[in-house]
């Protein structure tokens, strides 16, 4: 019978204390990163595995990071989510996906399960709400599609990840201006219960670059109630056979994007001779479907460990600022000059 291996023997192998394997396992911030490159790669080798139970009963700590989304079928929120389990698993922690894609978000599924942290990729999750569970000592993290400074009541509490989406979008409307295209459609992947007057980065940049560019809004041109497939094959399909037919769509999202393709191809036209389509996320697939898409690239792995280490940092006491994460714009075959 194979013995378990112990925190003394992971001390042991990595000539350090009992008290240091610990502090790096709970992820310390006093430990220096040689010792605990040496910890981590004993505990790797020898295969230790914290005893999870007794340590939550000691500490109160369960080990547990809930991750809120509404499309988990989306890539964009699945690649996040790899990124958050990748770091979470070097500190012991598990993590569990709740889907909101067709229920209304409950805060004790959160209470009652006693999570360490909780990540919301969602606005289906109200403010309220999210202050609620950072009060209750739970480390709360919010991907969000519009600045902290726009958010009533927002919350010091609450750690803010935000993708430079508006620099990424204004890029893009920016391309498709430039290649002649005036009439954009602009659909949101979002339901953005404003309208026109929402904060949403990627609509502030849509409005923004036709007014730089002399071009006058035409609300015809756009649709706020996209979020899943049925609708954004709606939009699309009335986008396309309408008289104020556009030169170029903005899809809301690669997957979008995709699907709006298909409608085009579906009604005849070719893409991107007869009419540009692009999509946000730069997704796996969207440089394989064909046309590739023309898209805007965030670190979507990268933005999950990061996040992961920001809250690890939130759990040791410390005051973050928000973190904003770079975008890129990624031309492909989806998209060209106005004909």
């Amino acid at each position: 019978m194979v013995s378990r291996v112990t925190r003394k023997d992971v001390a042991k192998d990595a000539g350090v204390s009992t008290a240091t394997v610990s502090n790096v396992m709970n992820n310390k911030d006093f430990v220096s990163e040689e010792l605990r490159e040496r910890v981590l790669a004993s505990v790797k080798r020898l295969g230790y595995k914290p005893n999870l139970t007794a340590k939550s009963l000691k500490t109160a700590i369960s080990m547990q990071i809930a991750v809120i989304t509404n499309d988990i079928t989306n890539q964009f929120f699945t690649e996040v989510i790899v990124g958050i389990e990748e770091e979470a698993y070097k500190y012991g922690y598990t993590i569990t996906i709740i889907n909101l894609a067709d229920r209304d978000f409950n805060i004790d599924i959160i209470l009652e399960r006693q999570y360490d942290g909780v990540f919301v990729m969602t606005d289906n999750v109200s403010m309220h709400d999210l202050k609620n569970i950072a009060d209750r000592n739970i480390a709360t993290a919010f991907f969000s599609n519009i600045s902290n400074k726009d958010i009533e009541d927002f919350s010091e509490d609450i750690i803010m990840f935000c993708p430079d989406e508006y620099t990424g979008a204004k890029n893009l409307f920016q391309y498709l201006i430039d290649n002649g295209h005036e009439k954009i459609a602009f659909f949101s992947s979002r339901r953005l219960k404003q309208g026109v007057k929402s904060k949403d980065m990627r609509l502030r940049a849509y409005v923004d670059a036709l007014e730089e560019n002399d071009i006058e809004l035409d609300e015809s041109l756009m649709d706020f109630n996209t979020n899943d497939i049925k609708k954004i094959v709606t939009a699309a399909h009335k986008i396309l056979t309408s008289e104020n037919r556009p030169t170029a769509i903005f899809a809301g999202n690669d997957y979008y994007a995709m699907i709006t393709v298909s409608v085009a191809k579906s009604l005849g036209f070719d893409v991107p001779r007869d009419i540009s389509i692009v999509g946000f996320d730069n997704i796996p697939m969207s440089s394989i479907f064909s046309p590739k898409i023309t898209t805007v690239d965030m670190p979507k792995r990268n933005m999950g460990v990061l996040a992961f280490k920001e809250m690890m940092e939130k759990m040791n006491g410390k005051t973050l600022k928000p973190v904003v994460f770079p975008t890129k714009l990624i031309v492909r075959e989806s998209s060209g000059k106005k004909n």
